[in-house]
C-alpha cells in the first residue's frame, strides 16, 4: 500500500494525486482513515463523544436520512427507548452546534445534507471512481488514508459493530478494485513501452 501510494504520488505530483482535495470555505468530513473533521483547513474540536463521529460516518455511508429511532436502537441498545432517543438528541445538538447545516433532521429521521459547503472524502472518491481514468483513481486511492473509520469502535453496540465490519469490507473491495484497475493500466503502459 505505502509503496503504491509512494509511486501514485511521485508519477502524478503531489497536487495531482489529491484531485478530489477539499476546498477552502467547506467543511472537510474525512472517513476513510481516523475520522477528521475541519472547516477550511482547521480541526473541529468539541464533539465530546465518538459516537458523534460514529453517527456522521454512519449517516454518510446511508443513501437517505434514518428514522431516529433506528439510530437510537444502533447507538444505544443497552438503554432503554427514552434513554436512547434523549441520548441521541444529545448528540445530534452537539454536531448541529458545530456543523450549523450539516444534518437534514425531522421528527422521524435524520439525514446528511448533501451541500457544496460540505466534502466528503467518500462521496469524492466515488467520484474519481466512476470517472474511470487512470489520473482520477489514483487521486481516489490518495484519499484513502486507513480503513473506514479507522480506529472507531464502541462498546456496547453490538448491532454498530456488525455494520462497521462489512462497511469496511465493502470499502476495501472497492479499493481494491481500483487498484487493480490502475495496475492493469500501468502494466498495459509498461508492456506498449516494451513492445
Amino acid at each position: 500500500d505505502t509503496v503504491y501510494h509512494q509511486t501514485v504520488w511521485q508519477l502524478l505530483g503531489k497536487d495531482e494525486a489529491i484531485g478530489g482535495k477539499a476546498m477552502r470555505g467547506t467543511v472537510n468530513l474525512r472517513f476513510l482513515g481516523t475520522v477528521e473533521v475541519e472547516r477550511d483547513g482547521e480541526p473541529v474540536v468539541g464533539f465530546r463523544s465518538r459516537k458523534a463521529l460514529a453517527l456522521l460516518g454512519y449517516l454518510a455511508a446511508q443513501d437517505q436520512p434514518v428514522p431516529r429511532q433506528k439510530l437510537a436502537d444502533l447507538f444505544w441498545e443497552d438503554k432503554s427507548e427514552v434513554r436512547g432517543r434523549s441520548n441521541l438528541n444529545w448528540v445530534l445538538h452537539r454536531v448541529t452546534t458545530l456543523l450549523p447545516g450539516c444534518l437534514q433532521t425531522n421528527r422521524h429521521t435524520v439525514g446528511l445534507q448533501c451541500s457544496p459547503s460540505y466534502w466528503l472524502d467518500t462521496t469524492a472518491f466515488v467520484d474519481l471512481e466512476a470517472q474511470g481514468d487512470p489520473a482520477s483513481l489514483a487521486a481516489a486511492i490518495a484519499l484513502c488514508r486507513g480503513q473506514f473509520l479507522e480506529g472507531v469502535s464502541l462498546k456496547g453496540c453490538t448491532e454498530f459493530e456488525l455494520w462497521l465490519v462489512g462497511e469496511r469490507e465493502r470499502w476495501h473491495r472497492r479499493v481494491a478494485g481500483v487498484l487493480e484497475k490502475l495496475v492493469a493500466f500501468h502494466g498495459r503502459c509498461r508492456a506498449y513501452e516494451e513492445g
